[in-house]
């Protein structure tokens, strides 16, 4: 070999070596890119959400952590609420807290941006078709429910200061 072509075969090298560099992904090639591959791939992704799921459903009743931490919030929120009037009624925590009536997230939302939560709770507590009957409403159908509610409690419980 003599100089000019073994100079020309390093020019080759190195441009060569430039042009692959400047390849998406470094110019490095994927190994048998064909369609059993990109198969294999969303099997993994989908088997992956799959298992995210299982475990999301394991840790808890089906909500998704951000669902129950919005949940856990809210009952936090109304059991603030009540504290002020719940000693009002001896039964009250086996009504309210410890009772069978149903109560969806978006009444304790609407019961805990009321003075008189603890009242409509305990209400709700003691005639639980009246909350069963909220709680299957849309959500401004249960707002004027409740605030209709409201309404009422205040003149049948004085309120001592």
């Amino acid at each position: 070999m003599n100089m000019k072509s073994a100079l020309l075969v390093l020019i080759a090298l190195a441009w060569a070596g430039t042009a692959e560099a400047q390849l998406p992904g470094g110019g490095k090639v994927p190994v048998n890119p064909n369609r059993d591959n990109l198969d294999l791939e969303m099997r993994q992704q989908i088997q992956s959400l799959d298992e995210q799921r299982r475990r999301e459903a394991q840790a808890g009743d089906g909500l998704s952590v951000h669902d129950r931490e919005a949940a856990q919030a809210q009952v936090a929120k109304f059991i603030a609420a009540i504290k002020p009037r719940r000693r009002r009624w001896a039964d009250f925590d086996q009504v309210v807290l410890h009772g069978k009536t149903p109560v969806t997230p978006d009444m304790l939302v609407l019961m805990s941006q009321s003075r008189y939560a603890a009242d409509i709770a305990y209400y709700l507590g003691k005639h639980p078709e009246e909350s069963g009957a909220i709680a299957v409403m849309l959500r401004g159908e249960a707002d004027v429910a409740v605030r209709q509610l409201e309404a009422t409690l205040p003149g049948q419980n004085v309120i001592r200061k």
